[in-house]
Formats: C-alpha cells, sequence, structure tokens
C-alpha cells in the first residue's frame, strides 16, 4: 500500500522540520558555554608600537606576571628596531628541555640556575645571566586574626599550595614547615592551584584560608626582613603582623638567562628588565656595556 502527500501537507511537513531545527539551533545557542581561565592558556603576544615587522622576541615568565611584562615589554619603544613581537610564556618546568634551550626556543628566560642546569649541564654555553635576584622571605599567610602554629589551629584551616611542588615558595617551604610540626599532607586541608594568579584568586573569595607567599611593602617591594608592620599581598590585600608568620629558609629569586643568539643585544634587554623590576632589586651582571 502506498501513501501520497498533498501539497498542503508537504508543505506542513517541511515546515515542521524547520521549525524543529531552528528550535534545536536556538536551544544550541543558548546553551552555556565553558569560561575560559588564565590556566586555558600558556603563552601571550603583543606587537611592539603595531610594528610588523622584526623578528619575535621569545620570553619565559612567570604565570604571576607574564600579562604585565608582556605588555610592558611592547611598550618599550628602543625595542622597536630589533624586534616585532614579544611572545611571553609561562611554560612548566619539565617543558624546559635540553633541545628547547639549545635550540633557542627561549630567548630570554627567567628562572632558577640549578631548573635550567638540570636540563642542560652546559648551561653557560648557550645562556648568559644578565640579572640576578635576591633570596626572600616567605611567610604563610591567614585569613584568621590570629595566626597558631599548632596542630589545633592548622588543622581547621584550608590550605592553598602550587601545583607544583618545586615551587619553593608555593610547596616546598610551606610543606617542610608542617612537618616540622608533625603533620602530613594527609592531615590538612587543602586544594592546589596551577598557577599565583589563580591561587590568590582562591583565597581572596575565602576558597582557601592559608598559603605561602612573598610580601610586599607600601612601596611595593619585596619585604626582606621582618617587620612589625602592615605588609601586602601579591593581590594588594593588607596583612596585619598578626595574620602572617615568617617560614624558615628563603626562596630563590632566579636569574634572567639570555641566549647567546641574542648576545648583541643583551645590554639593551639587561635595561630593559631593569626598569620593569618594581618588587625585587635584581644584581646587575656588568655585561660592559656602554653608558
Amino acid at each position: 500500500m502506498r501513501f501520497y502527500l498533498t501539497i498542503r501537507q508537504y508543505h506542513l511537513g517541511l515546515a515542521l522540520v524547520a521549525l524543529v531545527l531552528f528550535c534545536g539551533l536556538l536551544m544550541l545557542a543558548m546553551w552555556p558555554t565553558p569560561r575560559l581561565q588564565l590556566t586555558d592558556y600558556d603563552s601571550m603576544e603583543c606587537r611592539i608600537n603595531s610594528a610588523a615587522e622584526g623578528p619575535v622576541l621569545s620570553v619565559v615568565g612567570s604565570p604571576v606576571n607574564s600579562f604585565s611584562l608582556g605588555k610592558q615589554l611592547c611598550d618599550k619603544t628602543e625595542l622597536a628596531a630589533h624586534f616585532g613581537r614579544v611572545k611571553v610564556s609561562w611554560p612548566k618546568r619539565t617543558e624546559l628541555t635540553a633541545d628547547a634551550l639549545i635550540s633557542g626556543q627561549y630567548q630570554l628566560l627567567w628562572s632558577r640556575r640549578e631548573v635550567l642546569a638540570g636540563a642542560l649541564h652546559n648551561l653557560h654555553a648557550y645562556y648568559s645571566e644578565i640579572l640576578i635576584f635576591p633570596k626572600y622571605p616567605v611567610y604563610f599567610v591567614s585569613k584568621s586574626p590570629s595566626f597558631q602554629l599548632n596542630k589545633a589551629f592548622l588543622t581547621q584551616q584550608r590550605f592553598g599550595f602550587l601545583t607544583d611542588v618545586n615551587s619553593y615558595s608555593g610547596f616546598q617551604l610551606p610543606v617542610a614547615l608542617l612537618q616540622q610540626e608533625g603533620l602530613t599532607l594527609a592531615d590538612i586541608n587543602y586544594r592546589q592551584y596551577y598557577d599565583w594568579t589563580t591561587l590568590l584568586a582562591a583565597f581572596e573569595k575565602g576558597e582557601i584560608t592559608i598559603y605561602s607567599s612573598v610580601l610586599l611593602d607600601q612601596k611595593q617591594e619585596v619585604v626582606q626582613q621582618a617587620a612589625d608592620q602592615v605588609l601586602y599581598t601579591l593581590a594588594g590585600t593588607e596583612v596585619l603582623p598578626e595574620q602572617r608568620l615568617l617560614i624558615p629558609g628563603y626562596s630563590n629569586g632566579g636569574s634572567w638567562f639570555l641566549h647567546k643568539s641574542l648576545e648583541d643585544k643583551s645590554c639593551l634587554l639587561q635595561q630593559s628588565l631593569l626598569a620593569l623590576d618594581e618588587m625585587l632589586k635584581p644584581t646587575i651582571v656588568d655585561l660592559h656595556c656602554e653608558v
């Protein structure tokens, strides 16, 4: 038996199919899409004074300052004669392989000497230090009005650490102090974060109540000597003396390293980086630059 559609039925069928498709597309458009966070990216690029030509300056920074670092470098007109763009990335330590370092994939990078030397034993043959940062103290910072270093207090807190277990300030130093107090990670409530930006945001929102970090004074410089005064987090929040605890030991401030392929621009880049630093006062390596 065969069924035949009238022209009216045929047109009604087409209209129904179109309506179903339209509703489907409308629902798809209204479906919530995930918001991209900072950790969805590992690099950013910008042009130097809108210059379209010239090579890319590849820089490795820290997740806490890479966006501002890239913007400030791109605002430096003295670099425009040598570079067209700046690409700032913040790869994991495990991505700083010998191949990447030897090839000059990262031309200008902030790191610790032992990290790079672990990947490249003859580091000095490929990179030169142009700025060396001092070691700095690390504090436990708490939302509690009275920080206490005892099990009763610490086990009631929510700690925040970095996922990078090689980080002195974000993992190793605070965990070592907890172990001195007889506490392991299994004994406390904690969360780990990919970078400082996410960790700081979690602290500000109250997602965690304690984390470890460098602290700043009113001049936005890293505090080198413990003082009984109001200090500030990297996010600018006030930290009273009773809300912090100095952790034994120091974090390594690291250095800026320049690949030998850009050695002829070492003085230019050293001065550019030096003008950007506000928190730590680095030692300037004598490159015999002409003043």
